[in-house]
């Protein structure tokens, strides 16, 4: 209805998974990559879960899609029966016209056609959707099938396919020896903002257009409303394109999403208008930034406190010495010249004084003008300049507390700062003085966070910085990936994959550092995708070809997967580059010679190791039985 509208050849966001639109975010390109992988190995279950409508159903079609004839494929969508019509089912679905007297029958002919498949070198893939609806017994069954081997090879893979309580229902104790035989494992994760706005943009230009047809503000509230879930990205962007078509609305705002996403039950119609809380989580990120971006200025604070009382009493100074002078050469005039210019002196003395005042007034101190010949004595000079420093106390007040003029703690207001562009240059001016204040720029206190191994701070100073420029220096994008990265390697274990957000904004921010690859690649090592760890380590290495951990790494992966002489080469560099753990290559080079059969080789590493660390037990045991057994 909406598509000569809005010019679109296709209905851009319709529901059901078409592998032409569709569009891959980093975590379904990972979780891609682990069915790849799960499949080309076989050595065990694979296990892929997410929350309803993430696109496990589109990554599966997508994966079935790329395949080749080689690979024979049972795809069960319906799992809910019983063992004995669940096995009657696969065995249908890979042969319709077989006929079966029972159970028993029916698994011969499995066996019997997994094993014919085996012998052509077709592999045989079952997946199993909604896998979360199977039950303890069901699944129990399926395990018993991976039985099914020949030479050490199973004859078939299987994926398991569901939400996210099957990852509670694999976890029970009742699932335990099937859980030891899983070999991959990956959850789908929702949308990002920035992800959602590309799986928009790229539908639309699926679709036949490469117009902008929603807002910026029409996309955020998209990714509110919908969790960053495709198919709810779906189900809102097709309702707002109706209601923009009868509108007549060439570019659907962020009104028309909500208005949509009541009508369609995303947003309960008898809640609170969003509008009441628009833009409370935006000024709350605002205020942390700013936040951030005060405790950056406290030491320049300071600084600038001791500029200004320095100013104001060299100020005091400067008027006090100049009205002395004039009070002394009056007086001393005044005592000289004869009573017939008394008056004249008199006069003179008035235009002074009253010039004095003057310069007291521009100058914005109260002070009555001077009686001679007393002077003014150190306590006046105090007290005179009280108004001065008061009122840039006042100033200071909103950012920092002072205690006997410095400065002892910061104070965050408790309502968002609006820094001005005359305060974000650091100029102060006032009616007496304009002072310049040149203390450390935030991009300075971030490199100090930076040394202290207090990598949160830098990157929140740098990320808050009002002084930043849209496109970062090559000092600061360098400054803030080194910051990402060693956060990322403080947090790789706890969180995973907020660590390889952290690795994958720096590598946005500085493409040629070849540690971020590295850390990519250790990120997919602990995730067991192996397949995305290598590509890392790969592109690692392109960047810096001494990248010793990439290497040893690489060759560890590729010792562990099979391909023996790639471990070699990648092991054999490592050897060359020398790094600190010299010995560890060594013995892992000769665990590939010896399963290479290059037994002299082996023997040779391992003897190198051992001159390097005598006390290598490893080393030394694993020599020994090299040497002791038969040829």
């Amino acid at each position: 209805m909406y598509r000569s509208f809005y010019q679109l050849t296709h209905k851009p966001f319709q529901i059901s998974t078409d592998p032409g639109f569709l569009w891959l975010g980093e975590n379904h390109k990972e979780a891609l990559a682990n069915l790849t992988y799960g499949l080309r190995e076989g050595n065990g279950f694979v296990v892929l879960t997410g929350d309803v409508g993430t696109g496990k159903t589109t990554l599966v079609n997508a994966l079935l899609a790329s395949l080749d004839s080689d690979v024979l494929v049972a795809n069960i969508t319906h799992p809910k029966l019983d063992a004995t019509e669940f096995l009657r089912k696969v065995v249908r679905t890979f042969d319709p016209s077989a006929s079966f007297n029972g159970k028993a029958d029916m698994l011969l002919f499995l066996e019997d056609f997994l094993r014919s498949r085996y012998a052509e070198g077709r592999r045989v893939l079952l997946v199993i959707d909604e896998a979360h609806r199977l039950s303890v017994d069901l699944l129990e069954e399926v395990r018993l099938w991976s039985n099914m081997e020949h030479l050490g090879q199973r004859l078939i893979n299987i994926f398991f396919v569901g939400q996210s309580e099957l990852k509670e229902l694999l976890a029970s104790s009742a699932c335990l020896a099937l859980r030891q035989r899983i070999v991959l494992f990956h959850h789908l994760q929702s949308l990002s903002e920035s992800e959602v706005r590309q799986y928009v943009a790229h539908r639309l230009g699926v679709a036949g257009t490469q117009r902008r047809l929603f807002s910026q503000a029409a996309l955020r509230q998209i990714w509110k409303l919908s969790g960053g879930y495709p198919r709810r990205v779906n189900i809102i962007c097709d309702r707002a394109l109706l209601t923009g078509y009868v509108k007549a609305i060439s570019v659907i705002d962020a009104e028309t999403v909500l208005e949509c996403a009541r009508e369609i039950g995303v947003l309960d119609p008898k809640a609170p208008p969003l509008e009441r809380i628009r833009g409370v989580g935006d000024t709350l990120r605002r205020r942390f930034k700013q936040a951030a971006v005060v405790h950056g200025l406290k030491g320049r604070l300071a600084e600038m406190g001791r500029r200004l009382r320095t100013s104001g009493v060299r100020i005091v100074e400067g008027v006090r010495s100049q009205t002395e002078q004039t009070g002394h050469a009056l007086a001393e005039q005044y005592h000289r010249v004869r009573p017939a210019w008394k008056g004249l002196v008199l006069m003179t003395g008035l235009v002074a004084g009253g010039l004095a005042l003057l310069v007291f007034w521009l100058t914005g101190m109260e002070r009555s003008a001077p009686t001679f010949p007393s002077h003014p004595t150190a306590a006046d000079e105090i007290d005179e300049a009280k108004p001065y420093l008061l009122s840039q106390v006042e100033r200071l007040k909103p950012f920092v507390e002072f205690k006997n003029g410095s400065p002892i703690a910061l104070v965050v207001p408790d309502t968002p700062m609006a820094l001005s562009a005359h305060d974000q240059k650091e100029k102060f001016t006032d009616d007496t003085a304009s002072v310049q204040v040149d203390g450390p720029s935030t991009l300075e206190f971030a490199s100090a966070a930076l040394g202290q191994s207090d990598y949160q701070t830098a990157i929140e100073l740098i990320e808050a910085d009002p002084d930043r420029a849209a496109d970062l220096d090559i000092r600061t994008r360098s400054l803030y990936a080194q910051a990402l990265l060693g956060r990322a390697e403080q947090i790789m274990t706890q969180s995973p994959q907020a660590a390889q957000q952290l690795v994958s904004t720096a590598i946005e921010a500085d493409p040629g550092r070849a540690d971020a690859y590295a850390i990519l690649g250790k990120l997919h090592t602990l995730s067991k995708a192996y397949a995305l760890a290598i590509e890392a380590y790969r592109q690692a290495v392109a960047i810096d070809s001494e990248q010793s951990d990439a290497l040893f790494n690489l060759g560890y992966i590729y010792a562990s997967t099979g391909m023996l002489a790639d471990a070699e080469t990648a092991l054999r560099r490592v050897v060359v580059l020398k790094p600190a753990y010299l010995d560890k290559a060594l013995f892992n080079l000769a665990v590939v010679h010896h399963k290479q059969g290059k037994t002299g080789e082996s023997i040779e590493a391992l003897e190198r190791a051992l001159a390097i660390d005598p006390e290598n037990e490893k080393a030394r045991i694993y020599l020994r039985q090299l040497k002791e057994a038969p040829p």
